[in-house]
């Protein structure tokens, strides 16, 4: 079981689309793995993070290791495994583990819905080179890209001269709805 779980997090840090966990409740152990393999992680200012592995006789990959010392530091990591101990959403900020906090009134899904859409008006060339050139947590790479989206740049720059949003999804459309269908008839 702990080799598919290691399986499931490489899939989502090799992942060429951006990931975003959305925290609600608990992530502990095998669930913390999940959400430090993702790019972005969001979480309820009341949910509880942690490594309790210590307590179960239960060990951690090298890559679980490094995914959590990417994040906080060897030193802090080892406080969380040697300890056990459980963090609130605004702890798991201050130590890394997670890039924004939604106060309890508030939805986190609503919030992680809103960064996905932001994400997607941006450049998709940019975003994947982004998510190869920056690495992951456990140093795996995620599969190559090209370094600059010829149609991608063009529209950003078009956009970026006309003082307007960059429209890269309608102009891949576009060039979609262009190319003729390999299709045989």
């Amino acid at each position: 079981i702990f080799h598919r779980a290691e399986e499931c997090a490489a899939a989502l840090e090799e992942s060429p689309l951006p990931t975003i966990a959305c925290i609600r409740g608990y992530a502990l152990g095998t669930g913390l793995l999940m959400v430090l393999a993702c790019d972005m992680r969001v979480a309820e200012q009341n949910a509880t993070l942690g490594i309790p592995i210590a307590r179960l006789g239960i060990t951690l990959s090298e890559t679980f290791v490094k995914r959590i010392a990417a994040l906080t530091g060897p030193a802090k990591m080892k406080d969380l495994v040697y300890t056990g101990r459980l963090l609130d959403g605004e702890e798991a900020m201050r130590l890394g583990l997670v890039d924004r906090v939604v106060p309890q009134n508030e939805s986190v899904l609503h919030e992680t819905l809103q960064i996905s859409r932001v994400i997607r008006q941006q450049s998709p060339a940019s975003i994947l080179s982004a998510k190869r050139w920056g690495g992951s947590g456990s140093g795996r790479d995620p599969a190559a890209y090209s370094h600059v989206d010829p149609d991608d740049f063009s529209e950003g720059v078009r956009a970026f001269l006309e003082q307007r949003s960059p429209r890269f999804y309608e102009a891949e459309d576009q060039r979609k709805a262009q190319k003729p269908s390999s299709k045989m008839h």
